[in-house]
């Protein structure tokens, strides 16, 4: 996959941030976080913070289109002057300007994000932090891999970008994304089974987490007799792309 990765120097360098962005003035889209999902102020907080609702409408957008291939419209999504990476591993890779981030976002074209945890707080001039958790199975292409990863993500108010929304005021582009990849750790081997004591078989000895098959609770009862083995039930992962409860 680190194959399909672009580098910084595939196209021209641009500012580290917005004001001093030297690149060209592109066409931008804003993430909007629908009305209904907007906290109402109230006499206890006159000010409801709307990081929560920014991060859903985020997530809402961000992975389908990594997903279904829709790079180009993506990376509309993102400020001048933004900056993507991705680490594997020990690699990384980070982007700026627009052409270099659509790349990166299409190395992941097919990959599925399941998000198991979501953590949002305010930003400094009215932006958000998120940083989300879960398991991604990477593309086909890719060599479907399944692993852990973690993604931050800070979004600057569409504010500050004129003609970007005519809502303002609940509306985001991206501005950092740090995407990382966590290959799952060596499996640890398990422990030795204790040394049988002297006089007895083996047949009266388990190794540490196991059932006696002697004893009545193993697969054979206490008067010798078989009983069904029941089988465990695997936990499927929940419905949709958001935790529960989210």
């Amino acid at each position: 996959m680190s194959n399909g990765v672009a580098h910084s120097g595939d196209n021209e360098a641009v500012g580290q941030n917005g004001i001093n962005s030297t690149e060209p003035n592109l066409p931008l889209k804003s993430i909007v976080i629908p009305k209904a999902d907007r906290p109402q102020p109230n006499v206890l907080d006159p000010n409801p913070s709307i990081s929560v609702p920014a991060a859903k409408a985020f997530i809402g957008l961000y992975y389908p289109h990594v997903t279904g291939g829709m790079s180009d419209d993506l990376a509309m999504y993102y400020s001048p002057g933004a900056q993507k990476s991705v680490s594997i591993g020990g690699a990384h890779s980070v982007v700026t300007g627009r052409d270099s981030i659509q790349l990166q976002i299409a190395s992941f074209v097919g990959s599925q994000f399941f998000v198991k945890s979501v953590v949002a707080q305010n930003s400094i001039g009215d932006g958000v932090f998120v940083l989300i958790t879960g398991i991604v199975q990477t593309s086909p292409s890719a060599g479907s891999q399944i692993s852990s990863f973690a993604h931050s993500v800070n979004l600057v108010s569409a504010a500050a970008y004129a003609g970007c929304s005519n809502d303002p005021g609940a509306s985001f582009l991206i501005f950092n994304d740090a995407l990382m990849l966590m290959k799952a750790s060596d499996p640890v081997p398990p422990p030795p089974p204790p040394q049988a004591p002297l006089g007895m078989g083996p047949q009266f000895v388990s190794a540490p987490g196991m059932i006696n098959a002697f004893d009545g609770r193993g697969p054979l009862g206490a008067n010798g007799t078989s009983r069904p083995q029941q089988q465990e039930q695997q936990q499927a992962p929940p419905p949709g792309l958001l935790p529960p409860g989210f």
